[in-house]
């Protein structure tokens, strides 16, 4: 480097102020370390570990244990849909599980209700208490790996449904749960003992695609098509749904609705924060299977966590006065 070019950096360093001079050092001193940790730095090597038997590995990390195990969420256990789904209440939200990674008959199928039965009477012995650890949601329902009984040893009930031979391991989606090993061990098992799922010559998913195969070519009614309420076709919202219902009356009776209506708490009617007026909708009690039809003819802002409103009469067909709130399922029903 010329010396003309020296003298320039010399005055240029020199009219820092004090600190600034500082910092050529500092970038040397800083390179200078990155090169000994990065380039003359030796890591140290490790004493190999003895290699252990692979199927005992592979069992060990297929066993759910309170280590790895920690159920996120608690329920209590309000319904059995189907054969691989549970409808639980968690705190005030009502929520449709379905048992991540494996895949049940259907009820349609000759061996749907056996296993939608076994698998009530599996989750009987957790009385109604269940835990579950939340995947991702999917359309209605939140895929999840579902436990009960206590701790340290808790039931694993996607792994005891498919080593019972009452459901398949659904290969598509078994990698994203939680525990898939214990999962896909599970069916090794069931093979080994000759627990194979009930005899049927379609698998769930096969099942279902012939199903929706043989409906294509059914013809469409359009004046059934088109009777359906407004959000049902531009919300794609399930015809059949679940929520938590509440009821009013006596200190609105007489007064006008949001559809203009009086309303009449002796009439069977409700109100809703979505559905079209004149909808009219089968509600269920899930606690105790007592069914209502009701029509919308008042909104419901669904502030406290309830999904419908019903009226006074409404309600007491199913038996909701005293618990002010319960669990329902509600569909809806052609012909407004």
């Amino acid at each position: 480097m010329s010396d003309p070019v020296i003298e320039r950096i010399k005055r240029w360093v020199y009219r820092m102020p004090g600190l600034t001079r500082l910092l050529p050092g500092f970038l040397i001193l800083s390179g200078l370390y990155w090169v000994k940790e990065h380039v003359w730095h030796k890591p140290q090597t490790q004493q190999a570990q003895p290699v252990q038997n692979a199927e005992l590995l592979t069992w060990q990390r297929a066993q759910p244990n309170l280590d790895t195990l920690k159920p996120s969420q608690s329920a209590t256990l309000v319904a059995v849909p189907t054969a691989d789904s549970v409808t639980v209440l968690s705190g005030k939200k009502l929520l449709r599980l379905r048992l991540c990674g494996i895949d049940a008959p259907e009820l349609t199928q000759p061996e749907g209700k056996p296993a939608q039965a076994f698998l009530q009477q599996l989750l009987n012995q957790g009385q109604q208490q269940v835990q579950f650890i939340p995947v991702r949601q999917q359309s209605a329902y939140l895929i999840a790996e579902v436990f009960f009984g206590a701790t340290p040893s808790p039931r694993f009930v996607n792994q005891e449904l498919v080593q019972a031979g009452m459901a398949y391991v659904y290969r598509p989606y078994v990698a994203e749960c939680p525990h898939q090993q214990a999962i896909v061990q599970a069916e090794t098992l069931a093979q080994q003992q000759a627990a194979e799922p009930p005899t049927s010559k379609l698998r769930p998913w096969e099942y279902r695609r012939q199903q929706v195969a043989q409906q294509l070519f059914q013809p469409i009614d359009a004046a059934t098509l088109f009777r359906m309420p407004p959000d049902y076709l531009r919300d794609g919202m399930q015809q059949t749904m679940l929520g938590i219902a509440s009821w009013y009356g006596p200190n609105l009776h007489g007064k006008l609705t949001a559809s203009g209506e009086t309303f009449n708490q002796n009439a069977l009617t409700a109100a809703h924060h979505s559905l079209p007026f004149n909808t009219r909708l089968q509600v269920t009690n899930l606690q105790n299977g007592k069914t209502v039809i009701v029509r919308i003819n008042d909104y419901h802002p669904a502030l406290d966590g309830s999904s419908i409103d019903l009226s006074q009469a409404a309600a007491r067909q199913i038996d909701a006065i005293e618990a002010g709130i319960v669990p329902v399922e509600m569909e809806i029903l052609a012909g407004r």
